[in-house]
């Protein structure tokens, strides 16, 4: 049985993801239940999303076609040194360019050498630590999980 909204034209959509990075995919691997798909964000930077195989299939990804990494602030680790290893797959770097101060968090801006801009919200403390300030080179680490994958209707 279908749902009556599945016959109404779909209404374009605004997000409350800050994030929203676009790309063209490279390669789309599926697996059992998820697909790794591999986004060329320009700069010759690449994000990696997981995601299930149904959206592979409902948002028709394949190789080229236009796509938009969608990444919630809050999902965004900061760090200012290299690591030889780290779980998340998405290792963004860049230079602070806005640092806005909250009562509880602050907010990182941070344009990517790739060109496009990632924002994370951060405690005081680990901006202070880490000396985030305008200028500063850092990395936005992204875990695969976390990004949300939308394609232009």
């Amino acid at each position: 049985m279908s749902s009556a909204s599945s016959t109404l034209p779909r209404p374009p959509l605004k997000v409350s993801a800050g994030n929203q990075i676009h790309g063209h995919v490279v390669t789309v691997e599926r697996g059992a239940v998820n697909a790794e798909v591999l986004i060329d964000i320009g700069g010759g930077a690449s994000m990696v999303a997981i995601v299930t195989d149904e959206s592979i299939d409902a948002l028709t990804l394949r190789p080229g076609r236009e796509v938009y990494a969608l990444v919630q602030a809050s999902s965004v680790i900061f760090t200012t040194e290299r690591m030889p290893f780290v779980s998340a797959r998405n290792a963004l770097w860049g230079v602070v360019d806005a640092l806005r101060t909250g009562a509880v968090n602050d907010e990182i801006s941070m344009r990517l050498d790739a060109g496009q801009r990632v924002t994370a919200t951060l405690t005081h403390t680990s901006v202070h630590e880490l000396g985030l300030a305008p200028g500063r080179r850092a990395c936005a680490l992204i875990k695969a999980s976390s990004v949300l994958l939308a394609v232009p209707a």
